[in-house]
């Protein structure tokens, strides 16, 4: 005789067990499905800002390696030129850079737009870092290559003299001779058949947001051993009598090594940096931050504030050459138009 009743209370224990294992099963899957959403969150946080991008996707396929980790390079023709029209000035890509973007070079799913003529036609991705914002200093690693920089020492170290100073109102070149002993000269673009210095002019202005038409020309320096430069600023302040424009920020691009020595200085770097200033020793190199000079690397910093107003951060100097020579080009930068704009 059947008995619907009894066949649905012999299968309730089976249930049971069913129901417990399922039980016991959640709490894992829960954890794998987090999981799994971590480890998308983790990669879409390691991509580079799109704003800052240039519109492709680059594979990256590893060619050489040597047995240092730290000196894996890639240099597929395809992925080198496109790094360098991000910005990456070595013909050898190395793993740092690679680190930077990433083993996938997704930049962007937005097309860069029709730029206007003045306009630059793609995104730029540039490695940089700020290494203070009192004053605002920002550090671009391997901005320039070794070969380009030996180039802009060529052509330069023949047209060397005496470094010179803009002089306030009542001072004189023999009582400021001891401030800055350094040897230099002025270069431009016109100067370089190459195109190397145009080319540095030209990064610096896209780098910086600002036209290549506001800065004064370079001026390449070489320090031997024992020269200097005292901490000053690059900006004009009302001693120097009326100016027709201002000097808004600095790009130095460091073209050698140097074996001891000859950091730039900046005192009164940090938020507390001014209360530094009164009786400070012009020559020291013993306070503030110290950048010591890395060849193919530039430094930016900023000696006006973001309202015009003198960032009095911005005083800084070249510490003495201790061991070998410092070579460095000096890019100044107006807040109005200095050549042709």
């Amino acid at each position: 005789m059947n008995n619907p009743e009894g066949k649905a209370a012999g299968k309730a224990p089976s249930g049971a067990r069913r129901h417990k294992l399922l039980r016991r099963l959640l709490p894992y899957l829960g954890f794998f499905i987090l999981g799994r959403y971590l480890d998308l969150f983790l990669d879409l946080a390691k991509l580079p800002n799109p704003s800052n991008s240039h519109t492709s996707i680059v594979e990256v396929s590893k060619v050489e390696e040597s047995d240092n980790a730290s000196s894996t390079y890639y240099h597929d023709e395809d992925i080198t030129r496109k790094m360098e029209v991000l910005g990456f000035s070595h013909r050898r890509v190395q793993q740092s850079d690679i680190d930077h973007i990433g083993s996938r070079i997704l930049l962007s799913d937005v097309p860069a737009l029709h730029p206007t003529e003045s306009g630059s036609p793609d995104y730029r991705t540039i490695p940089f870092q700020v290494l203070s914002w009192y004053p605002r200093i920002v550090l671009f690693p391997n901005f320039l290559d070794h070969d380009k920089c030996d180039h802009v020492v060529e052509i330069g170290k023949s047209r060397l003299g005496p470094s010179g100073l803009v002089l306030r109102q009542g001072e004189t070149e023999e009582g400021t001779r001891d401030i800055r002993t350094s040897s230099g000269t002025f270069l431009s673009r016109g100067q370089d058949p190459k195109g190397v210095l145009a080319e540095v002019e030209d990064r610096i202005a896209a780098w910086t947001s600002v036209p290549a038409g506001h800065g004064e020309p370079f001026n390449l320096l070489r320090y031997e051993q024992g020269q200097h430069y005292d901490s000053h600023y690059d900006v004009f302040d009302e001693t120097y009598g009326p100016q027709p424009s201002q000097r808004l920020a600095t790009v130095l691009v460091y073209l050698s090594d140097v074996e001891e020595g000859g950091e730039t200085v900046f005192p009164l770097e940090g938020r507390g940096g001014l209360e530094r200033l009164i009786g400070i020793d012009y020559k020291s190199c013993d306070l503030g931050f110290k950048y010591k000079p890395r060849k193919g690397d530039a430094l930016l910093f900023y000696s006006l504030h973001p309202n015009g107003t003198i960032d009095r951060h911005s005083l800084h100097g070249g510490c003495p050459v201790v061991r070998g020579e410092k070579w460095v080009m000096t890019k100044w930068i107006r807040d109005k138009c200095f050549g042709s704009c």
